[in-house]
């Protein structure tokens, strides 16, 4: 019968289970690292597709019709679309004939983005805007010198150097309601309201 060395048995069992436990260790480092990396592509891949939705979301997409509910009426009708390169259009007075019609091809990344004339000629206005909720945006606007041969805009209000304020797109989806206050070359503000009903 051959002599047991209880000492050797113990230390070949110790090291034959810290042999199994480093396996274990790597192999539970590898899943771990397999799982932070499906993890952090999952979630790079939802934030893409949340961060497009809200873009292909936004709600005042449409046509928009002027109500009158102040003196700043001038009976507009404002139409916004995808143009299929990622931006908005906004066709600000679509009710003129197709020529002399301005817009402006826009994100609401609170860049500024020139309003051009349907000949693509500098208006001197750019528009800025940003989302801050569902259904509600800042914006901004400022005028400098137009291209030579743009006539100016036929407005009540057309003294005015820039202007800040708010959109607002009911929760039904049906009315689209603007406030800004305009400050004018001489330094003095006042503020403007407009009330737009959805078209389609």
């Amino acid at each position: 019968m051959r002599f047991i060395d209880i000492g050797m048995l113990f230390t070949f069992a110790v090291r034959r289970a810290m042999a199994t436990t480093a396996q274990l260790g790597a192999a539970a480092r590898t899943n771990l690292r397999t799982c932070s990396g499906l993890l952090l592509f999952t979630l790079g891949v939802a934030a893409s597709a949340s961060s497009s939705a809200q873009e292909g979301s936004d709600p005042r997409i449409g046509t928009w019709e002027e109500q009158r509910i102040s003196a700043d009426f001038e009976s507009l009708r404002r139409v916004i679309a995808p143009t299929g390169a990622g931006k908005l259009r906004l066709i600000v007075n679509a009710k003129l004939l197709e020529e002399n019609r301005w817009h402006v091809d826009f994100s609401c990344d609170e860049d500024k983005y020139r309003i051009l004339t349907q000949d693509g000629k500098f208006t001197g206005i750019t528009y800025s805007c940003r989302r801050t909720g569902p259904r509600r945006f800042q914006f901004s606007t400022t005028r400098t010198a137009a291209d030579p041969a743009v006539a100016p805009v036929a407005s009540k209000t057309r003294d005015w150097v820039r202007t800040a304020g708010t959109e607002t797109i009911s929760e039904d989806g049906m009315r689209h309601s603007m406030s800004a206050t305009l400050t004018f070359a001489d330094g003095h503000q006042r503020v403007s309201r407009r009330e737009f009903v959805r078209r389609r």
